[in-house]
């Protein structure tokens, strides 16, 4: 498994990287752990330049190189050794692709990559998922109210809104020991089980599925009763899939109403919710949009929304 850590900061993105660091230590995965820095304007480049080779004369750190510093100091204390093996000062060499970048073998067997991309942030990590075959996104969604979640928040939606793979938001330094998966028997709600029962297994965490019963006006096909037993279906096949595959016990939940609503009131006292990346079936989709995008904005637990997951083919070609 290859995950990619999105930071913008240490003091925004300490949660992020103490749940990435874990993540890769408990599931024996490849992390790279990236920062973006915005473009500079050319009319500023030149000074730019010039400052940042005076920082190095005087070994100072470039703030970029400051971030990963902090981010590689959290790792450590998790257990992952990303120091260089011929030194112990952090220098990034330039790829032929213009990226700045370390690698080095981590404590857990796995490699360890600390990496610098120039551009748009969400253009930046989305391109580097693909560039890289990752598995999973990992980005740090701040609390803040007003301005701030407007300009910071965003980025997190808009990965999760547009990648790929799988993007999980980290919202609170939790262990992951409570997973409420959402399910409507969807191929997209089936990467979601499967992801979240290879999560609930490796870390031993306790899973509950949910499915939600939509509340459907009655001028509106199909009728109510149909809509109750496509959910109860999903849930039961659910269920029966996720013990199956990985010999877990899970609970099941049952709701009726608005989906955003229940998934956000039932998820209290979870570590993390999993979704599919499409809401949650073809009928509630007609009615409410995209549940997963509202309940990442609005949700305070933990949130990984899955689509196309290389990881849950691959787990289902083994079984």
């Amino acid at each position: 498994m290859r995950i990619l850590l999105c930071i913008r900061d240490s003091v925004y993105s300490e949660s992020a990287i103490k749940c990435g660091g874990l993540l890769a230590h408990n599931l024996n995965s490849d992390i790279t752990v990236m920062t973006v820095m915005k473009t500079i304007s050319s009319i500023y480049q030149s000074r730019i330049s010039k400052t940042h080779e005076k920082l190095q004369e005087w070994g100072l750190d470039l703030p970029q190189t400051l971030v990963l510093k902090e981010a590689r100091k959290i790792l450590k204390d998790i257990g992952l050794d990303v120091e260089a093996k011929t030194t112990g000062e952090m220098v990034l060499h330039e790829t032929d692709s213009g990226v700045h970048e370390l690698k080095a073998g981590g404590s857990h067997g796995k490699l360890v990559t600390l990496k610098v991309r120039h551009g748009k942030p969400t253009e930046e990590i989305i391109e580097e998922a693909e560039e890289g075959n990752y598995d999973l996104i990992i980005v740090g969604r701040t609390q803040k109210e007003g301005v701030e979640k407007t300009v910071f928040g965003s980025v997190a939606t808009d990965i999760t809104a547009y990648s790929k793979i799988p993007v999980l938001s980290v919202k609170t330094q939790v262990p992951i020991k409570k997973i409420l998966t959402c399910t409507d028997g969807s191929k997209d709600a089936e990467n979601a089980e499967i992801f979240s029962g290879y999560l609930a297994q490796n870390l031993k965490a306790d899973l509950t599925l949910l499915s939600v019963i939509p509340t459907i006006k009655r001028t509106i096909n199909p009728p109510e009763d149909v809509a109750k037993s496509v959910s109860k279906d999903a849930l039961n096949s659910g269920k029966k899939k996720l013990e199956k595959y990985f010999n877990l016990n899970v609970k099941t939940i049952l709701k009726n109403g608005h989906a955003v609503d229940q998934i956000i009131e039932e998820s209290k006292g979870y570590d993390l919710i999993v979704l599919g990346s499409r809401g949650l079936s073809k009928i509630e989709r007609m009615l409410v949009g995209h549940v997963s995008l509202n309940v990442e904005k609005l949700a305070t637990s933990n949130v990984l929304v899955v689509r196309s997951c290389n990881l849950c083919e691959l787990i289902k070609s083994q079984l």
